[in-house]
């Protein structure tokens, strides 16, 4: 898990962020337990190396790439895993600003 959302957790606990719902520490095992059990082929959800932090309004699971620590949301609606923003940091700058 990276710093910037450890910090977003301990100090703010999870919420809206923009559009947005981010996991608090308490609905994390919720939303990692379902992302599993609706992931892989041939129909399920194909994001890897990210860790979910929540599901976007749509109800598409978003998170951090582990060795990037880019945003990323997958779209069940028009497909492909897609970049929200190149950071944690950034992806809370652009929440604020909207």
């Amino acid at each position: 898990m990276h710093s910037d959302f450890r910090w977003f957790l301990k100090e703010c606990g999870g919420g809206v962020v923009g559009s947005e719902w981010m996991d608090d520490i308490g609905r994390l095992g919720e939303t990692h337990t379902k992302f599993l059990a609706e992931s892989g082929s041939p129909r399920g959800w194909q994001m890897e190396d990210v860790f979910v932090i929540g599901w976007d309004k749509g109800g598409n699971p978003f998170g951090i790439h582990h060795k990037s620590g880019k945003m990323f949301v997958e779209d069940h609606d028009f497909g492909g895993i897609h970049e929200m923003a190149p950071s944690f940091e950034a992806f809370l700058e652009q929440g604020l600003l909207r």
